[in-house]
């Protein structure tokens, strides 16, 4: 199997939402909402979405978060989302992914790479630790 890996465009916004719902565990969004947070963040060269194909159809995707920190001279580049599909994990695909993500922060000059992962999924963190990741805090949450 080839897998590309390129900048999600519009035709991508269903197949990444699918992923969100699907794989990532959000069933609960709403289509529209998110692409509109889709088209905020295409619009705005802080964010990018990427998307990995086999023949032409999506079957991965990581979202990418350019910030700045009170704690990191320069920027950090956040790992917002990644997530691949269920059939084909296990194949290589999250790592192209991570290792795209790797070199955007190269190229950019970025030296520190975050990202969260809820408590339940214990095989990602299993995949970030193999790849050099380590525990570094807990996150929380409140809706307010």
């Amino acid at each position: 199997m080839r897998v590309t890996i390129t900048k999600a465009g519009q035709e991508d916004y269903l197949p990444v939402y699918s992923l969100v719902r699907n794989e990532l565990g959000y069933d609960e969004i709403d289509y529209d909402k998110f692409c509109n947070r889709m088209e905020l963040m295409d619009s705005n060269d802080k964010y990018s979405t990427i998307v990995a194909k086999a023949d032409g159809i999506v079957v991965g995707f990581i979202g990418l978060q350019r910030g700045i920190a009170y704690n990191v001279d320069g920027e950090y580049l956040q790992i917002s989302a990644m997530a691949v599909s269920g059939d084909l994990q296990n194949r290589g695909i999250g790592t192209q992914l991570i290792s795209y993500a790797e070199e955007y922060a190269k190229l950019h000059k970025i030296h520190r790479i975050v990202l969260t992962s809820r408590l339940h999924r214990t095989s990602a963190h299993s995949f970030y630790e193999a790849r050099g990741y380590t525990i570094k805090s807990y996150g929380y949450k409140k809706d307010v």
